[in-house]
């Protein structure tokens, strides 16, 4: 893991460092009132997504991320990264292949399989913007993960091996709609995603101790991350917003029509309507290298947080803080 690390750090500071170089060129011709062909190398950018879940603040165990069902969304505090390297092809697609690693800062549930570092399947697609309107568009990838057990960096991954993935075929795309005729936008993460397996009653020991069976682990998801935000200034803002996934899980059968709000039961052929939460906080765009949203979050509806054993988590027991941070590094 030290060894990927420093690897990592060396491709991000030699492409931060060739980026610069660009830039002083670029100005330097211009002030010359020359033009010359932009290098290939001129044609990559650099993006990242990292998402904090934070300690629960209401709750008795305040060194874990609770879930809708009072447990550990995993096994302590927990940082998601996706970083996204692209390559344009030209004005309107690029090459695109999305980094994925998370670090767990603590072991609250102190368990034997507990990995602090872990890298995830990377995903590999085609990006470009979707759609766009006077207001709106909607960017992004069509992607999937490589099978698990091709070599890491282009493969494996802490969950897709135990789950044994095979690929996931789906997108990454974000919506964003800001009119200028009013302080208020809105903005979404879309990610419809179909998931396929090699054993499909397999999962890590982790998604056990987070409440779930095998057989819940997702094959197909139609995932939104809606908000609605606020703008008191060009920097600082307010945000309300949700997360709406319905899902066919391994247990369930092929009719959207049948769904339930229940997600920890096996036994169930209908698909799930994963918890809503509420997320409110306020967010600040440094830059356009570091926007951050910070937020608290608590799942408000009582029948879904029930667990397999009927036991009904209090409000209390679900509600944790948590964060955003996004950016264009180059």
């Amino acid at each position: 893991m030290k060894k990927r690390s420093h690897l990592f750090l060396i491709l991000v500071l030699f492409a931060t460092t060739v980026r610069s170089a660009i830039a002083e060129q670029n100005q330097l011709v211009a002030s010359q009132g020359t033009t010359i062909a932009a290098p290939w190398w001129g044609n990559f950018s650099l993006s990242y997504m990292s998402f904090f879940d934070g300690p629960g603040i209401l709750a008795d165990d305040q060194s874990i991320t609770p879930n809708a069902l009072g447990k550990p969304s995993d096994d302590g505090l927990l940082l998601n990264n996706n970083l996204s390297f692209r390559y344009f092809l030209n004005a309107k697609y690029a090459l695109d292949f999305q980094a994925r690693t998370q670090w767990v800062m603590n072991n609250a549930r102190e368990t034997e399989d507990f990995k602090s570092l872990r890298w995830q399947s990377p995903r590999f697609g085609i990006s470009t913007t979707f759609f766009k309107t006077e207001h709106g568009k909607l960017t992004g990838a069509l992607n999937t993960d490589l099978p698990y057990f091709f070599p890491e960096p282009i493969g494996g991954g802490y969950i897709a091996e135990q789950r044994t993935t095979l690929a996931t075929p789906g997108f990454f795309a974000k919506y964003s709609w800001t009119p200028t005729y009013t302080k208020w936008s809105v903005f979404s993460l879309v990610q419809p995603r179909f998931y396929i397996y090699k054993d499909r009653h397999v999962a890590e020991a982790q998604y056990s101790r987070a409440g779930y069976a095998p057989e819940l682990k997702n094959e197909l998801t139609l995932s939104f991350s809606p908000s609605a935000n606020y703008a008191f200034s060009d920097k600082f803002g307010y945000r309300l917003g949700t997360e709406v996934i319905y899902k066919k899980l391994i247990a369930s059968g092929w009719n959207p029509m049948i769904g339930t709000q229940r997600t920890a039961d096996p036994k169930s052929k209908a698909w799930r309507l994963q918890a809503f939460p509420i997320q409110t906080g306020l967010t600040y765009a440094f830059s356009k290298k570091l926007e951050v949203s910070t937020y608290i979050q608590g799942f408000p509806f009582p029948d879904q947080r029930v667990d397999k054993s009927g036991r009904r988590a209090t409000f209390e027991e679900t509600v944790s803080v948590g964060a955003w941070f996004s950016g264009t590094l180059f």
